[in-house]
């Protein structure tokens, strides 16, 4: 009697227990989804910035115009193994709604919208540390088409891994269920292109805000596993 009653208890701690199989590893585990592929809205026209402090180019002491934000997030393989030393890439319109290539002057006649940025770096470039943690700090874009969702256009690359190409939206923005390149992310995948944020300080939102992204890329790490 005594040792059926154990059996039983011991039945009972398994079955609220994951089932053991090959496929238990980190994507069941901790759910490291492959993040969606969104082709860019805009290619930009320029090398893509070095830096990934967006709101003050080097040698300047004056700030781009706008609400500033610190974008933070982790590359992780599907294992949720962090990818380290990957080249995260970002571009992105103003705080006027504009992309650097549409203030490119294509002829001597052009002149220059004068509501040009020229604190602003409208792109720049982060690489992954042997956590895979990267982070920018940029402005909140501005998207003055009605049909299009503030975003930013994301790129990242490693020797290892297929490059991925997708955009960053904001959580709950209004404007995401009228975007087509939100929409085109299955209902199901679409927090995984969604940034969480709060602000910097809480008491005064003039500070800026946080916003976590992270990104997991198709395949596994060839040099860790956990």
């Amino acid at each position: 009697m005594y040792m059926r009653t154990i059996f039983i208890i011991f039945a009972i701690i398994l079955s609220g227990l994951p089932a053991f199989s090959d496929e238990i590893d980190g994507r069941i585990l901790m759910g490291c989804e492959v993040t969606p592929q969104i082709d860019p809205d805009y290619i930009p026209l320029k090398d893509v910035k070095r830096s990934n402090n967006l709101i003050r180019l080097a040698g300047s002491p004056t700030l781009a115009k706008g609400m500033y934000i610190n974008i933070k997030g982790r590359v992780t393989d599907e294992n949720c193994t962090p990818i380290q030393n990957a080249f995260v890439r970002i571009w992105q319109t103003d705080s006027d709604g504009n992309y650097e290539g549409h203030y490119t002057k294509k002829s001597q006649w052009d002149v220059i919208d004068e509501s040009y940025d020229k604190n602003f770096a409208y792109s720049g470039t982060a690489q992954t540390d042997n956590l895979g943690n990267f982070n920018f700090v940029t402005i909140l874009p501005v998207i003055k088409d009605k049909n299009k969702a503030p975003h930013i256009n994301f790129r990242v690359k490693h020797d290892d891994f297929e490059e991925l190409q997708t955009m960053m939206f904001f959580n709950e923005h209004p404007k995401n269920i009228r975007d087509r390149s939100y929409l085109s992310v299955p209902r199901q995948k679409r927090d995984l292109i969604k940034a969480s944020g709060s602000n910097i300080n809480p008491g005064d939102i003039t500070h800026g805000r946080t916003y976590e992204f992270n990104i997991t890329l198709e395949g596994l790490n060839k040099y860790r596993r956990y």
